[in-house]
Parts: C-alpha cells; sequence; structure tokens
C-alpha cells in the first residue's frame, strides 16, 4: 500500500517519506468517516482526497 500512495503523491509532491505522517492522517481520517481537518495542510488534503478515492473505489461506506 505505501508505494501506491508513495507513487500517487507523484514528483510534484517531492519526499514522501518527508510529509507520510501527514498524508497518512488525512487517508485515515477519510475512509474513517472524518471530515477533513481545516488546517491539516496540503499532504493532510492529498491523503483526504486519496482516501475518498480509495473508499468509494472499494465502496466502502465510511461511518459517521
Amino acid at each position: 500500500m505505501r508505494d501506491a500512495e508513495k507513487s500517487a503523491y507523484g514528483p510534484a509532491g517531492g519526499d514522501f517519506e518527508a510529509i507520510e505522517v501527514d498524508f497518512r492522517r488525512g487517508f485515515e481520517a477519510a475512509i474513517g468517516g472524518h471530515s477533513p481537518d481545516p488546517d491539516g495542510g496540503e499532504a493532510y488534503r492529498r491523503g483526504y482526497a486519496r482516501g475518498e478515492a480509495f473508499a468509494t473505489a472499494r465502496g466502502v461506506k465510511a461511518a459517521v
């Protein structure tokens, strides 16, 4: 999974390892059905968007 997320972050984002914690936090918030953190930062927002896409593609209904 990590390699897939690293490639999804793409070259525009630079060093994935440096932002992985925030990206993962956003990803997990999205698949957990939580509202996005407005102060989450770019990596968080991108992780959240990726988490939403992941959940939608797999038909996961997030519990709120």
